[in-house]
């Protein structure tokens, strides 16, 4: 078997496969500048054995380094009936919000009779395994560089579920640099997945937990310390150490709705930016920035009681990637321009491209629909949707009837962050996204491993 790096050079081109398909900004060639209300490019996603070899304007190439942070939780899937839907209310397709003891009713009710599936998850960590494992995809299974690719950031409870969710990340190759919050539970993620009468969709909530209590403390001070050069090589790795080898920082939207997770992420998206490095330390050179992806995780984080947009705002100028379904990026465009948005694609990205920096990129999932892809040109401003580079990658059809939704869109952002690991161009990540979202939309739960 070739190396994961020697795999990853032939996933790039370097081996010889065929011409430069992208210009010089690593688009594919044809890619449209689509004005106002224009029509987008639509491409066909390319062959996973022969994706783009130019890297995407984000990516540093090589084999590049993941840390997620995020609110770690347990999953816990069920199968249930169409009876079991009627009996609570319940429909598929949706995240119950009933609070924490009618879903402790629920959740007691699903145990009866039935097996669960447990794995480790929460939404940033669904999305770590996956990156993971796309990039063994194009490794190997047994591939030791592979270990430690990822890193999850969090709170967990000390308890029996924590101690399970900690054992899950090692077992699939992500680090755990999780506090552990003493007196409280780990937070847990219900499934409930329908049967073919209840739809085959699923309903999911959450029991708040360890997550909401994280202290940023920690998280600054390794940021501060992973600034500066390595003082002693033989140390052991940590969480500055980890930090340091990253390439790409991740966070979800969901740590945003409270104070001390979003001081948090601004620290760590303030790290991704190396003239935003606070002067006590040493800058990291500009060849050694990181790509700052942020995920706007749910359309009900937009508007209304819970919305985390005075959090998120000034956040945005970090950020290099912002991923969200159709639907997250119509709420998000409407709270930033202030008013309702038509559901023409085109109007919503240009809504969010004009307080993105320039370069930023936009990926919006429509399901089984194309990806969308858009970067936002050098020219921003009120014209900022007429300055948007738009593809859009088709989804290929599943080769086997639909199981599951739950996951599906957080592992199509790990395969994605993947792709720019490798260096891979836009296209080509939407294919390893797209490849990631296949294997959970086929198996009961969101664990891909």
């Amino acid at each position: 078997h070739r190396s994961p790096r020697a795999r990853a050079r032939a996933w790039r081109g370097e081996e010889g496969n065929g011409r430069d398909p992208v210009d010089r900004a690593g688009w594919p060639r044809g890619a449209t500048l689509a004005p106002r209300g224009g029509k987008l490019k639509d491409r066909a996603a390319p062959a996973a054995a022969a994706p783009r070899r130019r890297a995407c304007p984000h990516s540093g190439g090589g084999m590049a380094r993941l840390v997620a942070f995020g609110n770690p939780m347990q999953d816990v899937t069920f199968g249930v009936d169409a009876a079991f839907y009627e009996r609570f209310g319940l429909k598929g397709g949706i995240e119950l919000r009933r609070g924490i003891e009618a879903h402790r009713k629920i959740l007691a009710a699903a145990h009866e009779g039935r097996e669960a599936q447990y794995g480790a998850g929460g939404s940033a960590l669904n999305s770590a395994k996956a990156f993971v494992w796309s990039l063994r995809k194009v490794g190997t299974s047994e591939d030791e560089e592979l270990t430690g690719a990822a890193t999850m950031v969090g709170a967990i409870g000390d308890d029996a579920e924590g101690q399970r969710l900690e054992d899950g990340c090692r077992a699939c190759g992500i680090v755990p640099e999780l506090q552990q919050v003493t007196g409280v539970n780990t937070g847990v993620c219900v499934v409930l997945v329908g049967d073919e009468d209840a739809g085959k969709d699923r309903c999911l909530f959450s029991i708040q937990g360890a997550y909401k209590l994280y202290d940023p403390k920690p998280l600054q001070a390794a940021l501060e310390e992973a600034a500066r050069p390595k003082a002693d090589p033989s140390s052991s790795p940590g969480l500055a150490e980890q930090l340091r080898e990253a390439r790409i920082l991740y966070a979800t939207a969901f740590t945003l709705t409270n104070d001390n997770r979003a001081e948090a992420v601004a620290s760590f998206f303030a790290f991704g930016n190396p003239d935003r490095i606070p002067e006590q330390g040493t800058p990291v050179s500009e060849s050694k920035r990181r790509t700052v992806a942020l995920n706007l995780s749910s359309a009900g984080l937009y508007g209304g009681g819970m919305s985390v947009m005075h959090r998120l705002l000034p956040l945005l100028p970090l950020v290099d990637v912002l991923f969200g379904n159709e639907e997250e990026m119509r709420s998000f465009a409407a709270e930033l321009l202030g008013r309702d948005v038509r559901p023409e694609l085109q109007e919503i990205l240009g809504g969010v491209a004009e307080h993105l920096r320039a370069g930023a990129t936009l990926v919006v999932t429509r399901g089984a629909e194309a990806t969308a892809v858009a970067r936002v040109g050098n020219d921003a401003g009120s014209e900022c949707e007429a300055r948007l580079r738009t593809i859009q990658v088709r989804v290929p059809p599943l080769e086997a009837p639909l199981v599951n939704t739950n996951g599906a869109g957080d592992a199509f952002v790990g395969g994605f962050l993947a792709g720019l690991g490798l260096g891979l161009e836009l296209e080509s990540c939407c294919a390893m996204g797209h490849n990631a979202a296949a294997k959970v939309l086929l198996q009961a739960d969101a664990g891909i491993l």
